[in-house]
């Protein structure tokens, strides 16, 4: 009986014992999850990296697009008159030619025809003009297309073909015979005769209205561009006619040549010849598609070739194309620059040019570094106390960074002082919550806070207005 007793009372004492393990489990668990849960994450996100301090300062502030390329010869256009004919030309291509040198003798006859062809086309234009000031019309018909029932007609006699159009979508809707419906939608002029009405059955070719329209073919600005266009070109074939020669108004080597002795030059554009410069340059960028909308043409842009170390031009954005070439899922664009030819820079050497899209002078500055987000909010660190902890947030406003300064619009004061960590490289913003727990919380790299909203205490910013 006495084992048995002995036996008993060592089974009821083992609930205690397991009672008391757990409950001396659960308040280290506990206590370790306080420790956690309060230690202050601003000292923790600090643990890593070295405090520095930077003042506020005034400087510039730029952003660029880079790109690369080769030099190349940069090619000027030789125009002339079309329609003329060369009696004798006087260079050749590679000739390298002056301004006011001799190009060719003209054929005085073929001047007069061209005189001759230029008069009678600046005549029709005039007739245009006339037509539209004294309101010289036509009448066109606009008929049916096939057979059909004239089902609506929204055309009245004397109303304009446009409006009607804007207004009620059609001039009429015809019920075509085998199902279906068509719109008389004829833009032009003003209506005049309505030969149909509302039920009758028309056949292709049936007259539905007629419209009248004014004599000229295009707008009366058109025709005044056209007409400045004719006299312009008119008093040079007469002035030639007088002196027919043709002499060079650039300077450089001739690359290309399009006149050609006893025949007659005739060209869309008049470009007679092309020039290679002697004294401007010019690099093909290749521009990303991400880029090209901040590319426009007379943006400054530094150039720099890799045989002439420590010498840079200055150039500009002459030419951006509207159409790119794609690799992959990616377009680029092609941007030319031009710069001043200087000795030692060969067409053909490698470059690097850089477009300067937008400038900021005098702007007070910063570190981009020294910047930290929490949300939606920016701020930075101006206190650091003797356990090393940075504190006395106010809240910033940015404006255009370079990727290494950024420009403080609002928040600071030039000469302020601020305080931030310099993280390593490997940082990757996560930073372990030691204690041996392996716990570990998540910030946004150089020690600024995720999440929304800004928190306050130990657990976060708490930031401070705008010193005024």
């Amino acid at each position: 009986m006495g084992t048995s007793e002995q036996g008993r009372v060592r089974r009821g004492k083992r609930p205690l014992v397991v009672v008391g393990v757990i409950l001396g489990a659960l308040v280290v668990a506990v206590g370790i999850f306080l420790l956690v849960r309060f230690l202050p994450t601003t000292a923790v996100a600090q643990q890593d990296g070295t405090v520095l301090s930077t003042q506020v300062s005034r400087g510039n502030i730029t952003t660029t697009v880079v790109g690369s390329g080769n030099v190349e010869d940069h090619l000027i256009d030789l125009t002339t008159l079309t329609g003329i004919t060369i009696a004798e030309l006087n260079v050749a291509v590679g000739d390298t030619i002056e301004v006011g040198q001799l190009l060719a003798t003209v054929d005085t006859s073929s001047l007069s025809s061209a005189i001759t062809a230029v008069s009678d086309e600046l005549s029709a234009v005039q007739e245009q003009l006339d037509a539209l000031s004294d309101g010289t019309t036509e009448t066109t018909a606009v008929t049916a297309k096939s057979l059909a029932t004239v089902k609506t007609i929204y055309a009245t006699e004397g109303a304009s073909a446009a409006d009607v159009i804007a207004e009620q979508g059609a001039l009429m809707v015809l019920e075509l015979d085998g199902g279906g419906e068509m719109l008389v939608t004829d833009r032009v002029g003003t209506i005049s005769t309505i030969w149909v009405c509302e039920g009758w059955t028309v056949y292709s070719g049936s007259w539905l209205l007629s419209l009248e329209l004014p004599v000229a073919t295009q707008s009366s600005e058109e025709l005044e561009v056209q007409r400045a266009a004719l006299i312009t070109e008119l008093e040079a074939l007469s002035a030639l006619a007088s002196e027919p020669y043709l002499y060079a108004d650039q300077a450089g080597t001739i690359s290309s040549l399009a006149l050609v002795e006893g025949q007659t030059f005739n060209s869309t554009d008049g470009v007679a010849a092309e020039l290679i410069s002697p004294d401007v340059a010019q690099i093909s960028l290749s521009i990303d598609e991400l880029d090209i909308a901040s590319v426009q043409e007379g943006q400054e842009v530094s150039i720099e070739l890799d045989a002439l170390e420590g010498v840079s031009f200055a150039g500009s954005v002459a030419e951006v194309s509207t159409t790119g070439s794609v690799s992959g899922s990616v377009a680029s664009y092609t941007a030319v620059v031009t710069f001043e030819r200087a000795a030692g820079a060969l067409t053909g050497m490698s470059a690097t040019a850089t477009i300067i899209k937008e400038q900021k002078e005098d702007a007070l500055t910063i570190p981009l570094v020294a910047v930290q987000e929490y949300g939606d909010v920016v701020y930075v660190y101006t206190t650091l106390d003797e356990q090393g902890v940075l504190g006395g947030e106010i809240q910033i406003e940015t404006g255009l960074s370079d990727g290494t300064n950024v420009e403080v619009t609002s928040g600071l004061e030039e000469g302020a002082v601020v305080y931030y960590r310099q993280q390593s490289s490997t940082d990757t913003g996560v930073f372990s919550m030691g204690m041996g727990m392996g716990g570990e919380r998540t910030m946004s790299s150089g020690g600024g806070f995720g999440g929304q909203g800004v928190p306050t205490g130990g657990a976060g910013p708490s930031l401070s207005a705008a010193p005024q």
